[in-house]
């Protein structure tokens, strides 16, 4: 009988195999086991994530000085009325501890999300872009600009249905009620402010406003004219 020896590496390990062959055929036989699932399992379990905790303000000390106990860190701090909302980095199992705590109302995992990433159009004047749309040939002359839409589907969806009937209530700075874009989807007459003194319509002027915006992004009009909302 002879016998070879071969050692394969790992990213983690080196196992060494030990080949030997008889009359009867080859067989291997371990000589050095090493369970690398037991490693990556402690790496994976030691891996450091982000979480945010939601604490009852009287609670938070006790709170951080856990997260910092158990090898994490505080990120960041916001303090509301009777709670505060805790921003924390720290490995699993920090998560499952700090949810048995006194005061803590609640906890989740703090996720960054990277959506569709648009490659930049080629910079034109604003009436080269808006007079003929390369691709979605509408009328609208900044659809083409809304790259929202793709992200969504919502052409796709558009073939479904495009929200006849539906209302949406916006809870903003006030809306532009004579833009031509949301006039004609805009309900005046189930619009109200709710700051005292205040109309729901913004003033005369050019400015950014946001209430407008989230009002174009919903609901503007397919009118051939500006931008459709979703």
């Amino acid at each position: 009988m002879s016998a070879s020896n071969t050692f394969l590496k790992s990213k983690n390990k080196s196992i060494q195999y030990r080949r030997c062959s008889t009359d009867k055929g080859a067989f291997l036989s371990v000589v050095v086991i090493v369970f690398l699932c037991f490693g990556l399992g402690s790496q994976n379990a030691s891996a450091q994530k982000n979480y945010l905790f939601r604490v009852q303000s009287d609670h938070v000390q006790a709170v951080t000085d856990h997260v910092e106990r158990s090898g994490g860190t505080i990120r960041d701090l916001i303090e509301l009325d009777t709670e505060s909302l805790v921003s924390a980095n720290g490995p699993s199992r920090v998560k499952s501890q700090i949810r048995r705590l006194d005061g803590v109302l609640g906890v989740a995992d703090d996720i960054e999300y990277q959506g569709i990433n648009p490659a930049l159009p080629t910079i034109l004047g604003v009436d080269e872009q808006a007079e003929f749309p390369e691709k979605t040939k509408d009328d609208d002359f900044f659809h083409e600009l809304q790259w929202g839409h793709s992200a969504l589907n919502v052409h796709g969806a558009w073939k479904k249905a495009k929200g006849e009937g539906v209302k949406v209530a916006i809870l903003d700075n006030g809306i532009d009620r004579d833009h031509k874009d949301l006039e004609p989807n805009l309900r005046a007459d189930l619009s109200k402010s709710f700051v005292p003194g205040e109309d729901w319509t913004v003033g005369d002027g050019f400015y950014f406003n946001h209430g407008t915006h989230v009002a174009g992004i919903i609901g503007a009009a397919d009118n051939g004219y500006g931008v459709i909302g979703v």
